[in-house]
């Protein structure tokens, strides 16, 4: 509580004055003409000898117990006054001081005598008085101290409000004379409120009967002007006004929260208790600008939410109906800025509640006037306001890329609402390279470098994109290197000097541009339906190309290689678009091996998609029993993927299987014997190469195959062939099975028993 620390600061400042005498006592033996250093004469020496300042590090303390009798105890022992079982000082010796030098400059070489030891001593500190400890109140001060004497207080009022009951009910006293006594009441008790408070004690009776005689002035005003209309509006107005500042003074001089809370909501909420709302709105509007100015000097956060939200209210009543609502709105929105960015700069650091009342405040304009043109004026307002506050020494960065970023999507807001299609998709995408330069300009956080590392070292599409730099330190440090210098000069012109919630800012930007431009596509201009066969439109084909234009500018600008995924995602869905059949497939190969050129990994993925395109449409497995209706094409697909496989290490290794498969679909045509034999001959050869090769992988590969065609033999051929057909497929697949028998004997390096 209040009393409490008015009780630890009293203790605190006597602690500081006993510690100020006896500093005055330990100067009274200095020589007035030098008050840089004690005497010659004296007895002793101060240890400091300006009071105003410590005492520097490299000057030799005092010897420890060297203080003559009667001397202050920051007094040190004068030359040749050695303490028992300490070493002599002559000052006649070679080294040693002169007499009336200071004993507070370093030391000189040689100045300690022979066999006195080391010159050094322990260096004099000085330890500042500990702090009080803050009395505890235990529950008996409590309830005897605080809830007695607001309990005190309500019970009055409500005495009064019953009072004034019987007296109305009963004829007692008219509208006027009631009126007056209830004034007079108020203004009672806040008067010996206030009497208390300022000559008696800070006590919590005092301050609740300040606080029952504003409430009760309040109450005053509004049945005077409201309800029996003895009063004008305006004066009704002005005197809430008036009790408000009366209010608001006692609080910031007392430091009572409490007396804010009724001063400066009782004044906001006057012109709607007056019903005053529409006459009232110029006094609103001044009664906010006086609550912005004392809720920030005095940091009261809690308060600040409680205004903004009743002049919200008020505001938004006016609001309805009314014909100048933007110039008003504008007002409103001006001082909510300045109330979230007063209580930014009184505080150090990020400021949660500054952050809210921005994003709140932005949240009001746009709600209170739906109109585009009304979202490019406050959307500027927005960007040039955070630029401007990226300079603000006592604006923390993150407020104001905050205040930036809530520009960036009030933009956004009003493209949308002037246009539509193709255009808002360009306006969406254009951001994303501004975001994508800052990234690239901005040192990335150690905890992005580590997941960087860990997705590059899987997914790298190229070596631009390979997180290689080192990003240890902050900006400034000479190990950072920004991918481009042109670029990170031109950041730092727009925001000043770097900071590491810029990385923060840039990529959440990035992002959210991002997937609002790709919704927007996959929503409209060209869904996933599109790949089905319908002709694609323009805008379709500019949108994913623009997309993955960006993306892949993006990249380069700012080494993220996940964008380079997405420009590979668009390349993809524009060749979907654009082709169908044989020659998407060609197309899909044709690309793979173009980017074999630059990653494996990108290559295989487009090789992937070829060759689902391939088995989905032109070859798909159903084709090993039924057959292939175009056969030339599937050839052809086939070849294409097999030749794309070729182009890179890993899918060497997977060519093979490409190979069977297109011989398997082909072949069928001649019958399923055939099919048999083909498959046969596979495992068995690929058995006897492992057994020639000694590569245990091939051996297990063949006789996979080998047990896949007895599967088939013995259970599809044996049902659904004729006679003759199963007759030569059993005997071709025996006598083949009989010879890897031979070769496994003849050829297996390790002995039988």
């Amino acid at each position: 509580m209040v009393e409490d620390r008015i009780a630890a600061l009293e203790d605190h400042a006597a602690a500081l004055e006993e510690r100020v005498r006896d500093l005055e006592a330990g100067r009274k033996s200095w020589n007035p003409g030098r008050p840089e250093a004690p005497g010659r004469e004296s007895a002793g020496r101060s240890a400091w000898p300006d009071l105003g300042r410590a005492p520097d590090p490299s000057w030799p303390a005092p010897s420890p117990g060297a203080a003559t009798p009667g001397a202050s105890p920051f007094d040190t022992p004068s030359p040749g006054a050695a303490a028992p079982g300490e070493p002599s000082y002559d000052p006649a010796s070679p080294g040693a001081a002169t007499p009336g030098a200071s004993s507070y400059g370093p030391p000189s070489s040689g100045s300690a005598t022979p066999g006195a030891g080391p010159t050094s001593q322990p260096r004099a500190t000085w330890t500042p008085p500990a702090r009080p400890a803050k009395p505890q109140r235990d529950l008996e001060d409590v309830l005897g101290g605080s809830v007695l004497a607001w309990l005190g207080g309500i019970a009055i009022l409500a005495g009064l409000a019953f009072l004034l009951t019987i007296a109305i009910s009963r004829g007692w006293l008219g509208e006027g004379a009631r009126t007056v006594l209830a004034g007079l009441l108020s203004a009672g008790l806040l008067g010996t409120g206030i009497w208390l408070r300022e000559h008696k004690d800070r006590t919590e009776a005092a301050l609740a009967a300040a606080a029952v005689g504003v409430a009760g002035l309040f109450g005053t005003i509004l049945i005077a002007g409201a309800v029996y209309e003895l009063v004008p509006t305006t004066v009704a107005l002005a005197g809430a006004a008036i009790v408000g500042a009366a209010a608001t003074y006692l609080a910031t001089r007392w430091n009572a929260t409490l007396m804010g809370w009724l001063g400066l909501l009782g004044a906001l909420f006057a012109p709607a208790a007056l019903g005053a709302i529409d006459e009232g709105v110029v006094y609103l509007a001044i009664a906010y600008t006086a609550t912005i100015a004392v809720v920030v000097w005095q940091r009261w956060y809690a308060l600040a939410w409680a205004a903004f939200a009743l002049a919200t209210l008020q505001f938004a009543a006016w609001a309805d109906g009314a014909e100048s609502v933007v110039a008003v709105l504008a007002v409103f929105g001006a001082l909510n800025a300045a109330l979230a960015v007063g209580l930014e700069a009184r505080r150090p650091g990020l400021n949660l509640s500054s952050a809210f009342l921005l994003a709140a405040n932005a949240a009001l304009l746009v709600l209170g006037h739906w109109d585009e043109h009304w979202f490019i004026a406050i959307a500027a307002t927005h960007a040039i306001v955070g630029l401007a506050l990226t300079r603000a020494p006592r604006v923390s960065r993150p407020v104001a890329l905050i205040t930036l970023g809530i520009g960036v999507g009030l933009a956004d807001l009003a493209l949308a609402s002037l246009t539509s299609g193709l255009p808002v998709v360009l306006g969406w995408a254009g951001p994303v390279l501004a975001f994508a330069a800052l990234l690239g300009a901005r040192r990335r956080p150690a905890a992005m470098d580590q997941l960087a590392a860990e997705l590059g070292s899987t997914f790298t599409l190229s070596p631009s994109a390979v997180p290689g730099r080192e990003r240890v330190g902050d900006d400034a440090a000479p190990d950072f290197a920004p991918r481009n210098r042109l670029v990170a000069r031109a950041c730092d012109a727009v925001l000043g000097r770097p900071a590491t919630v810029d990385w923060y800012f840039a990529a959440l930007g990035l992002v959210a541009q991002l997937v609002l431009a790709i919704g927007h596509t996959l929503a409209t201009e060209a869904p996933l339906e599109a790949l089905a066969g319908a002709t694609p439109t323009t805008e379709a084909l500019v949108a994913v190309a623009t997309i993955g234009a960006i993306a892949f500018l993006a990249a380069r600008l700012s080494g993220v290689f996940l964008l380079d995924v997405l420009a590979l995602t668009a390349l993809a869905q524009f060749t979907g678009l654009t082709l169908e059949g044989l020659p998407l497939t060609l197309a899909l190969a044709t690309e793979a091996g173009l980017l074999a050129l630059i990653s494996q990994r990108a290559s295989l993925a487009f090789v992937a998609l070829a060759a689902a395109h391939a088995l989905y449409v032109l070859a798909p497995p159903i084709a090993l029993i039924d057959g292939l209706d175009r056969p030339l094409e599937a050839a052809v697909a086939l070849v294409a993927v097999t030749a794309a496989l070729l182009a890179t290490p890993l899918g060497r290794k997977v060519a093979p299987v490409a190979v069977l498969y297109l011989a398997s679909v082909e072949v069928v045509a001649l019958g399923q014997t055939f099919l048999s034999i083909l498959w046969a001959l596979t495992g068995v050869g690929a058995l006897i190469f492992g057994l020639v090769r000694d590569d245990k992988t091939l051996r297990l590969v063949g006789l996979g195959f080998i047990a896949v065609t007895a599967a088939k033999v013995f259970v599809y051929d044996l049902s659904e062939l004729d006679s003759l057909a199963r007759v030569a497929s059993f005997i071709v697949f025996g006598v083949l099975l009989l010879l890897g028998a031979f070769t496994w004997q003849r050829v297996r390096p390790r002995p039988l028993p």
